[in-house]
């Protein structure tokens, strides 16, 4: 099986999930999202 996730965004994720007391799975959800400046 071809990892989906890089070992940094591994990292990230685990960094970030600690703050709410969770592990990182590669089974877990995960929403992407995409934003664009508009105005400045």
């Amino acid at each position: 099986m071809v990892n989906p996730f890089p070992k940094v965004h591994i990292d990230f994720f685990t960094r970030q999930l600690k703050e709410f007391n969770m592990e990182f799975s590669q089974d877990m959800l995960v929403v992407f999202e995409e934003c664009e400046v508009v105005y400045k």
